[in-house]
């Protein structure tokens, strides 16, 4: 069963803004977006190796250079296998310093490491603050992130125990259409070869599109 989002409702924030969701069939959430921007980003968040969780629209409380308290919401706070957590402002190359987001974020950051500094026990809000762009986000990875969902939506987990299995005698580097060979001819395994993705066990190098003969690294090969 998918989780609705409780994420706070926040009216679209400029031109060409929308709401929508991405659903994230890997914790059986759904996310809450307010731009195609955001969207992308999201898709390509909870498909990323090491994610655990992502969270939309998070308030922080901070203050200006005036002193006023303000609060800005982050778009997504990501938490990773190793505890970290990124906290993430999404905006497009050429609002970044016209909004004065840049200004922001390192006021988030600065007060962010003065509370802990203060009180030891405090609980930081995030370990690093980021602002992504359309940058981060080109068509190749975002298409290969579309993909993995979309495979992750069949829902095979019989067949990605069987390629996990399959890829603990497999080569360091396959090509990973081959991953049919731990199920039969069909695409079946190459369809739960890329729902792997996120897990780490199968790693698609940088900037290439996924497809077949795409030859990628075995996140579980004894060889490493």
């Amino acid at each position: 069963m998918t989780e609705e989002s409780d994420a706070p409702t926040v009216p679209p924030r400029n031109r060409g803004s929308s709401i929508g969701h991405v659903i994230d069939v890997l914790r059986h959430q759904q996310i809450r977006v307010y731009s195609g921007l955001e969207r992308d980003v999201a898709m390509v968040l909870v498909t990323s190796p090491g994610v655990v969780r992502v969270e939309e629209q998070v308030r922080f409380s901070y203050l200006d250079e005036d002193g006023l308290k303000r609060t800005h919401i982050f778009d997504f706070v990501v938490t990773l296998a190793d505890g970290r957590r990124s906290a993430i402002a999404v905006k497009y190359v050429r609002d970044v310093e016209k909004t004065g987001l840049r200004q922001v974020i390192a006021l988030c950051a600065r007060q962010t490491l003065a509370r802990c500094a203060h009180d030891p026990r405090n609980v930081p809000f995030a370990d690093e603050f980021r602002i992504m762009t359309e940058r981060h986000v080109d068509g190749i990875t975002v298409g290969n992130a579309r993909l993995v969902l979309a495979c992750a939506r069949i829902a095979d987990q019989e067949g990605q125990e069987a390629v996990s299995q399959w890829l603990q005698s497999a080569p360091e580097h396959f090509r990973i259409g081959e991953a049919c060979a731990a199920i039969g001819p069909e695409l079946r395994g190459y369809h739960a070869a890329v729902a792997l993705v996120p897990s780490g066990a199968v790693v698609i190098p940088s900037g290439h599109r996924i497809d077949p003969d795409l030859e990628v690294r075995n996140g579980l090969s004894r060889a490493r």
